[in-house]
């Protein structure tokens, strides 16, 4: 007959497990991230602080053809504004801080299924920063899923963040902040104000990247990055079409890497990349960098990075009508626009000159119309 203090570790052990599986089969049945089904027994719940978490769920569970991912400044483009300029049914996946690596992993994940017809996708230099497989949260990437098996599915199935997600849903709380429409899932733009006074509010003119620290970088680093994560995905995919997006960055940007000493570094990134996969006629790259209508208008950001939806709009419509596509013509006209803008550009002066704007009355950012032609632009 076992001892007492056996068969109080057992009876312990027993109880742990059936804890254990009652929260997995509670977390199971509530699925909170999607991860198994789309959602019916309640109301969908998008949480931004956790879109690696749900993403790949919805890009397996969710109907499309066409996806939007990037970094937070694709967040705000809308499905139903592609779906009415370019056609077809779109999906925004879009991540906050997203890096090559988690781009590339998300995208498996949806071109797998079949689905995908179209991937419009932002660049941003530092997403291809940092080791290849650096993600662009501190927490550990959650790859059990992303590789669709279930047998690795314990962090998902007893943690902790899946249990208070599942009793929020489950109880109809509000603990945390999420979203309940899955045609603005990740939006953000509400309740934000774009005007150029608030764009620059804060800015050191000669510390610029105080406020948006990034990692340095370096060519081969970037090529790395690009070549691990997204060239495999191009190049198994031909019937995809893969639309890169250079966002608008306000001019200070450039000011800003100046001060990094990694304008050239990324201009030479530009270079390799068109050179890259300019025999690939499944991809193509349009520049909104170096439009002065765009860059060294404030009154379209927020900050020095994220502009407003009415930018978002004129970057879907330019797309249809194949404005700012890159040619190696175009690009090399760009990137000298951009190293003068670099070089010449003020920022004190010009800050000062931004703080002193007043607000307009109605500060959400004032349409763009983009000018037609593909001349060099000339710096402002």
């Amino acid at each position: 007959m076992p001892s007492p203090p056996r068969r109080f570790f057992a009876a312990v052990l027993l109880a742990a497990l059936a804890g254990a599986g009652a929260v997995a089969a509670f977390n199971a049945w509530v699925d909170p991230f999607q991860a198994y089904r789309r959602t019916e027994r309640f109301p969908a719940r998008f949480y931004p602080a956790w879109q690696r978490h749900e993403n790949p769920g919805i890009a397996r569970h969710y109907d499309y053809d066409r996806i939007v991912t990037g970094s937070s400044l694709m967040e705000n483009v809308l499905p139903a504004d592609a779906d009415r300029i370019l056609g077809g049914r779109t999906i925004n996946l879009s991540v906050s801080a997203q890096t090559a690596y988690d781009a590339g992993m998300l995208l498996r994940v949806a071109l797998a299924t079949g689905k995908p017809r179209h991937v419009v996708m932002n660049l941003d230099y530092n997403g291809f920063s940092g080791a290849p497989e650096r993600s662009g949260f501190a927490e550990p990437f959650p790859a059990y899923l992303y590789d669709g098996a279930r047998w690795n599915d314990l962090p998902y199935l007893v943690g902790i963040g899946t249990l208070r997600k599942s009793i929020e849903m489950a109880l109809d709380l509000r603990w945390t902040r999420f979203g309940t429409d899955p045609a603005r899932m990740w939006y953000w733009a509400t309740g934000y104000q774009f005007f150029a006074a608030k764009a620059v509010q804060g800015l050191d003119p000669a510390n610029l990247g105080s406020r948006h620290p990034q990692l340095p970088r370096t060519l081969a680093g970037m090529q790395a990055s690009f070549e691990a994560n997204l060239a495999p995905l191009v190049a198994s995919y031909p019937d995809v079409r893969f639309t890169f997006v250079y966002p608008p960055y306000a001019i200070l940007v450039w000011s800003d890497y100046q001060q990094r000493g990694q304008v050239e570094v990324t201009l030479a990134f530009r270079e390799w990349l068109l050179e890259r996969t300019r025999r690939q006629p499944n991809v193509e790259f349009f520049d909104f960098q170096a439009e002065p209508a765009l860059v060294a208008d404030f009154d379209h950001f927020t900050d020095i990075y994220h502009y407003s939806p009415k930018v978002s709009v004129a970057i879907l419509e330019s797309i249809a009508e194949g404005r700012y596509r890159l040619t190696p013509e175009l690009l090399a006209a760009n990137n000298a626009w951009i190293r003068r803008a670099a070089r010449e550009t003020d920022p004190k002066a010009l800050i000062a000159e931004l703080l002193a704007r007043p607000a307009p009355e109605t500060p959400d950012g004032k349409a763009f119309v983009p000018p037609g032609g593909f001349a060099p632009p000339k710096l402002p």
